[in-house]
């Protein structure tokens, strides 16, 4: 192997093939020479001629066409034989540039006179490439824009806003690195432009490096300055349908006051520093806006929502001919109903929400109640049937499929078979004895015991029957604590009250409809999806109900992270060249090179008429 400049020819053996040009030369210098005649009238042009002997020759030498293409094949041959390669530096940085934008709500930190993502978009339109690649950290890492010119890459920068979520930002970093791998064969480079305040996933720097153990080139900007910023936010919210109690914390070294706003209520807070203070208000039906006053450098976690159903109570119909203290109290300290107790033959007239029908006699029940029972539920109403000792004996007229075959008495636990809103988190003990029921109804079962059901529900019409089959007698659920709850919760699914719980959602929670639903977002943006996801601090509209939306994220609000010695400032860092030394085999250029030449050989011989 020997270098000649850039050269570098790895077969010296192929020199030998050199030899080849001896007899190509020698039998081109022996080849016949032409008989020269004497004659007079060119004896003068002959001696003029013969000055310039050795000049002649060498200009035929030159102009003989056959010789040089001859002499350029053998020599193709022997640089082919000694294999050469071209060494050059390649930047392997230059081929495609992937930036991984932080868009959290830290971002909106106040940085240099604007925000610190505001530096970030200008220092990503610098550093745009000829090919670009755009990932967004936040929660949910997004791909935003792939292979992208440089132009096309500043008009989307110039309209990216960032959101109101915490972030993944190692995540959205492995992300590039895929992207990078897929396209492009690991060339290019990882820009990732950020505050690195990272609240969930893979760490940054492990990211980084993974990837650079792979080969990869990743640069951190870190646009947060050292200054000490000054913040005091929500960190967490727990709702209520009673009440509500919010969480606000002090970020700074130093103790600050700060002023609580709800409604045309005020309070003012001393908090120390780091230091963390519940505040506790009565929960208002629809939107409470909480807010913290006055304004630091963090303004998206000063302000907190609370979205809580109207306070609109539904009317409730309790037939029974013996009432019970225990359902009663218990339907009563919903807070939903308004209850009518009644007792047969008279029925109220009008409509109500729920109907509750609690040990009554047959024999004062009025010819035709039933069937004005089951016309309001297939309109719209629900109705509870709770079990009695003589059930078997009642004719419901076809309000309800209810067929009991006799009393069994068991000492075993009731056993919950689908866990929703009103059978979660709830004991409900023992029975003494129950109804067992048919195979051939049409109750879905909630709670069961030895195969029967306990509780459970059927559709009819528009409305639903709930059946519970839970004997007062029997049992001492109705000493439970959990009984009120029970009563209220399923009130609640009875009469599709939204749940306080799902009107209050962090800034990264997910909605799904079961069909497309119409929504218009904080910010005023209209659309239409079947899946939503919650990136904006405030209210979402939706039909018939009002979202709440909070950040609500300790470590994302903790806007004085340490900076780490591998990220430099947007000042500090400057785009350089890395560049990669690499070989270019040229023997397949010799090879077509070689066939051209041949192939002329054949045209040139063919045309002279030789062949």
């Amino acid at each position: 192997m020997a270098s000649l400049g850039p050269f570098t020819l790895q077969n010296l053996w192929g020199l030998y093939a050199l030899l080849s040009l001896i007899p190509l030369i020698l039998l081109y210098l022996i080849k016949p020479k032409p008989k020269l005649l004497d004659i007079p009238s060119l004896m003068f042009f002959l001696k003029s001629m013969g000055a310039n002997k050795i000049t002649s020759f060498l200009k035929q030498f030159t102009k003989d066409w056959l010789f040089i293409i001859q002499l350029l094949v053998l020599l193709f041959m022997t640089l082919i034989l000694l294999t050469p390669i071209i060494e050059y530096f390649h930047d392997v940085s230059a081929a495609h540039t992937v930036f991984v934008l932080d868009v959290s709500a830290s971002m909106q930190t106040k940085e240099q006179g604007g925000t610190r993502f505001d530096l970030m978009i200008r220092k990503a339109k610098e550093l745009a490439g000829s090919r670009n690649t755009v990932i967004l950290a936040k929660y949910y890492t997004k791909v935003d824009l792939r292979n992208q010119g440089k132009s096309t890459t500043i008009d989307y920068l110039n309209i990216l806003r960032p959101t109101d979520s915490s972030t993944r930002l190692g995540d959205a970093i492995m992300a590039a690195g895929s992207i990078l791998e897929q396209t492009n064969k690991k060339e290019g480079r990882i820009i990732v432009i950020s505050d690195f305040i990272n609240t969930e996933g893979q760490e940054p720097l492990t990211a980084k490096s993974v990837l650079q153990s792979k080969g990869m080139i990743v640069d951190f900007i870190n646009v947060a300055s050292t200054d000490k910023k000054d913040n005091v936010g929500f960190v967490k919210l727990i709702v209520d349908e009673k009440s509500s109690v919010a969480y606000v914390k002090n970020f700074n070294e130093y103790q600050k006051t700060v002023t609580l706003t709800i409604n045309d209520l005020t309070k003012e807070l001393k908090l120390g520093p780091e230091q963390v203070e519940p505040f506790s208000f009565q929960t208002i039906g629809g939107v409470t806006k909480i807010e913290i006053t006055p304004k630091d450098d963090l303004e998206i976690d000063n302000i907190a929502y609370l979205s809580a159903p109207q306070e609109l109570k539904s009317k409730a119909l309790v037939i029974t001919n013996n009432e019970s203290i225990f359902l009663t109290n218990a339907l009563k300290s919903t807070g939903l109903l308004d209850v009518t107790i009644t007792n047969p033959p008279i029925i109220p007239s009008g409509d109500y929400d729920l109907y509750f029908l609690h040990d009554i006699n047959q024999r004062e029940i009025l010819t035709g109640t039933f069937e004005d029972l089951k016309t309001k539920i297939e309109n719209g109403a629900s109705l509870i049937l709770h079990a009695q000792n003589d059930l078997n004996t009642i004719d419901f007229k076809n309000l309800i499929n209810l067929p009991i075959l006799e009393k069994i008495r068991t000492t075993k636990e009731l056993t919950i078979q689908q866990i929703n809103r009103f059978t979660k988190n709830i004991d409900f003990g023992k029975v003494e004895h129950y109804w067992m029921l048919g195979s051939n109804n049409e109750i879905k079962p909630f709670v069961t015991v030895e195969n029967t059901t306990i509780i459970g529900m059927q559709s009819l019409g528009k409305g639903k029957i709930i059946y519970y089959g839970i004997l007062e007698q029997a049992s001492d659920f109705k000493f439970s604590p959990g009984y009120p709850i029970f009563w209220t919760e399923i009130a609640k699914f009875l009469l599709e009250k939204q749940d306080i719980n799902q009107l209050n959602h962090p800034t990264r929670n997910f909605l799904s409809f079961l069909k497309p639903q119409e929504v218009k977002t904080p910010s005023g943006r209209k659309l239409v999806t079947q899946t939503l996801l919650l990136e904006e601090a405030g209210i979402y509209q939706l039909p018939g109900q009002y979202v709440a939306t909070n950040l609500l994220d300790e470590r994302e609000s903790n806007i004085n992270a340490e900076k780490s010695a591998t990220q430099k400032s947007t000042e500090e860092y400057e785009i350089k060249a890395v560049r990669e030394k690499r070989e270019y085999d040229i023997d397949p250029l010799l090879i077509i090179l070689l066939i051209l030449t041949v192939i002329g050989e054949i045209v040139y011989i063919k045309i002279r008429g030789m062949l």
